[in-house]
């Protein structure tokens, strides 16, 4: 695009120039930068350092690159029509970020940088594509109400802390894969426009990152300078290569893969050079997903399953649907409670959100996970088949199996002891097992017939006993028929 060879910064006839580097910012007064965006100049800057408040407000004529270029205090762009490319790419905000109002009517480049204090988009308008590829946003991020005419992409970007998109519009594909969030990160996406045309992961997954470093060709190079070079490369993005570090050939499509302290760097060749993105062998570079970090809305929310259906990952649009459910149900709790409603205690109570947790969330996950099913079948036969364990007698009307004791004191006493009562737990479990099932009959009382026990199944305790777990059956095999309805066939 330009000459990037250091350079101190220049003014000339149709654009400024300065151009420092790693680790040595060529320093530029906000000032002269404001003067020549009014003057309609092209902005050249590379691993340059703006100490200073800049701000301008109207129309930026010809392009302006900030690459790599530090912003120590507040950066104002309010209302500025960038007409030519914005690039961005590598650069750090120190303070303030204010593009509010603001239109790139061309290409708008903030792959990869850096945004320390809050970053306010809001009702800016991206006319062509916009790029914020690995960018990180440790403050709050507002974008509500802006508009993405071309391709919003997010991927691999961190968000540390809130990021609103309410009102925000994506006309075209809108790409939030490999993103990052902190413990307490949280993403508001209320009445945006173009659910259906994003792209995001909701759980944790672990994918390749681009880290947003290109390098040119490598291949004349040897191992010991690739690594120099690859190193140089990652600290402009806050990663280093230990001594440790070693270069090695595991993969067909990789060009060359760097394996460090546990991390590998995948080295590929594609158009535009080689792009270095790493394969998360730790927690920090693993995709957390939205799971947890989204605001509760629920047109979105409704929004994001019917996208994860249509584009068919159903464990995904099965996980959103009870974390809607979950929310709207926590979203109701705080609702009833600020209205307080005096004439419905039943809508306003304790039991009321006990009742729908025990009956749709705990016993089946509202109708989407499996294993919660399994787990209330557990829970409500094998208690059953305790107490059907210690009902059984040796003969009518004699005490209770569990509480003879053996006189005689001997290691095969005690081996017959142990059995004896493996036999009786065996049994109650089977018997349970009859019970709750419905349409199926193990014969577990025909197996008592030749001794030695006695199981006295008249017994009003034990007849209600069986009745409730008959009626249990009836229920679980109930969320069985709507949980195969919703999962196994659709």
């Amino acid at each position: 695009r330009y000459n990037a060879n250091p350079q101190p910064f220049q003014i000339f006839a149709d654009y400024v120039i300065a151009v420092g580097a790693v680790g040595k910012l060529e320093p530029v007064k906000a000032s002269d930068i404001a003067e020549a965006l009014a003057d309609g100049k092209e902005i050249r800057l590379k691993y340059a350092e703006i100490q200073e408040n800049i701000m301008f407000r109207g129309e930026i004529k010809r392009d302006v690159y900030f690459i790599d270029t530090t912003f120590t205090v507040d950066a104002y762009f309010i209302s500025a029509t960038f007409t030519g490319v914005a690039d961005f790419r590598s650069a750090t905000f120190t303070g303030k970020a204010y593009f509010n109002s603001a239109t790139f009517t061309e290409f708008a480049d903030f792959n990869s940088a850096t945004f320390t204090g809050n970053a306010y988009f809001i009702s800016a308008t991206f006319t062509v594509d916009a790029d914020f590829r690995s960018a990180t946003f440790t403050g709050n991020a507002y974008f509500n109400s802006a508009t993405f005419t071309g391709d919003a992409d997010f991927r691999s970007a961190t968000f540390t802390g809130k990021t609103y998109f309410r009102s925000a519009t994506f006309e075209k594909s809108s790409d939030f894969r490999g993103c990052r969030y902190s413990e307490k990160s949280m993403v508001f996406f209320k009445d945006v426009t173009g659910f259906f045309n994003m792209k995001m992961e909701w759980e944790n997954k672990e994918l390749l990152i681009d880290v947003g470093l290109v390098l040119e060709d490598l291949s004349p190079l040897d191992d010991d300078a690739i690594l120099w070079r690859l190193n140089v490369g990652l600290r402009r993005k806050g990663i280093s290569l230990s001594d440790n570090a070693s270069v090695s050939i595991e993969e067909e499509d990789a060009e060359w893969l760097v394996i460090d302290d546990g991390n590998t760097y995948n080295i590929r060749k594609q158009k535009d050079g080689l792009h270095i993105s790493i394969d998360p062998k730790s927690e920090h570079y693993i995709s957390e997903g939205l799971r947890g970090h989204l605001g509760y809305d629920e047109t979105f929310y409704i929004a994001v399953i019917k996208n994860y259906r249509e584009m068919g990952w159903l464990s995904q649009a099965d996980d959103a649907y009870y974390t809607y459910r979950v929310e709207k149900r926590r979203e109701k709790v705080q609702s009833d409670e600020e209205d307080n409603r005096e004439n419905k205690p039943f809508v306003n109570s304790w039991y009321r959100r006990a009742f729908e947790y025990a009956i749709l969330d705990f016993s089946f996950g509202y109708g989407v996970k499996p294993m919660k099913l399994l787990r209330s079948f557990l829970i409500l036969w094998i208690p059953f088949s305790l107490y059907y364990t210690l009902c059984l007698r040796y003969k009518p009307h004699d005490k209770l199996v569990y509480r003879i004791r053996y006189k005689k004191k001997s290691v095969m006493r005690f081996l017959f002891k142990s059995y004896d009562k493996l036999r009786r737990f065996l049994w109650g479990v089977l018997h349970s097992f009859d019970t709750i099932t419905l349409g199926i009959d193990l014969h577990s009382l025909k197996s008592l017939e030749q001794g030695p026990y006695f199981f006295n199944e008249r017994s009003k305790w034990i007849l209600w006993t069986q009745r409730v777990q008959k009626l249990i059956g009836w229920y679980l095999l109930a969320l069985f028929l709507v949980m195969f309805g919703k999962i196994w066939v659709r």
